[in-house]
């Protein structure tokens, strides 16, 4: 699932459905680790794994702490694939 060059609205819809599938409860571009308790370490390891996975790219050791909300993974991806 090759997902480059997207608008910024579609880049945030699939996001919020890659987090919401993990976390297993709705997220909008407000959600973030501090304000859902089940986005804990292991669900970050699963999105950025699920990240990598869809759209080719390899997250730096880094960044794997620093992107912990849909609004910063979205500035992310939209840095990286753009």
């Amino acid at each position: 699932m090759k997902q480059k060059s997207m608008s910024n609205s579609t880049t945030e819809q699939n996001i919020v459905e890659l987090v919401s599938t993990i976390v297993k409860r709705p997220v909008d571009g407000e959600s973030s680790a501090e304000n859902m308790p089940e986005w804990d370490s292991l669900a970050q390891m699963k999105i950025i794994i699920e990240l990598e996975r869809a759209y080719e790219i390899e997250v730096e050791d880094e960044w794997i702490a620093k992107i912990n909300s849909v609004s910063t993974i979205v500035s992310y991806l939209e840095d990286r694939i753009s």
